[in-house]
Parts: structure tokens; sequence; C-alpha cells
């Protein structure tokens, strides 16, 4: 879990600092770096508001990297949360298990039967 939340914030941080350097068209509507972090957080999270985008080939090129990656992320997260909710006992029944539970029970129901 926490290597997820380091990774992510990793993507971000590397993917905020991308977009600063390739949207440098005077156009651009990503010029500071709030603006760059807010775009690289809500491209990670798979949000994508619209409000602030790449209008670079590299910068869109950079946002397809960061959305494959918060799939790839929040997946992970997920499955591991949903890991958690199945966790089995690690004990291993065996053959012998079983047959001395079948051989305790058959005794059980004799005994209910009034059979000794």
């Amino acid at each position: 879990m926490l290597a997820s939340i380091l990774i992510f914030a990793t993507f971000v941080l590397f993917g905020s600092i991308g977009v600063l350097q390739f949207e440098n068209d005077p156009e651009s509507n990503i010029r500071t770096a709030g603006d760059a972090i807010w775009w690289a957080f809500a491209t990670m999270t798979t949000v994508g508001y619209g409000d602030i985008y790449p209008i670079t080939a590299e910068g869109r090129v950079l946002g397809i990297v960061l959305m494959i990656a918060g799939v790839g992320i929040f997946g992970t997260v997920t499955g591991l949360i949903a890991s958690l909710f199945f966790k089995t006992n690690a004990k291993t029944v065996t053959n012998e298990d079983i047959m001395s539970e079948l051989k305790r029970l058959r005794e059980e129901v004799k005994e209910l039967k009034g059979e000794s």
C-alpha cells in the first residue's frame, strides 16, 4: 500500500515537472507549478476535469503515460484492499483430518441413535 502511494506521488511529481517543461507554448494553459500538479493529479486519478490540459504533442504523450499508470496503480490498490476481505485461514486440511472428523461424526451419530 505504501509502495503504491510512493509510486503515485513520484508519477505526479515527475509528470508535473515534465508537463511544465513541455508546455512552453504561449497558448498553453499549464503555466505554474500548481497548475501542473493539479493536472498531473487529475490525470492520474482519471478524473481529468478538462479545465487544464496539455496542447503540445509531448504533453499529451505524458498525459497518456500518466493515465495508464493511474489506472494500474488504482487497480493494484483496489485488488489489495479486496484481497484483505477474502483472506483465508492458513491451516491446510489433510485427508487424515477429514477421515478423523468423519470417524468422530459417525461415532456421535451412533450415540445419538443409541447404538453404542
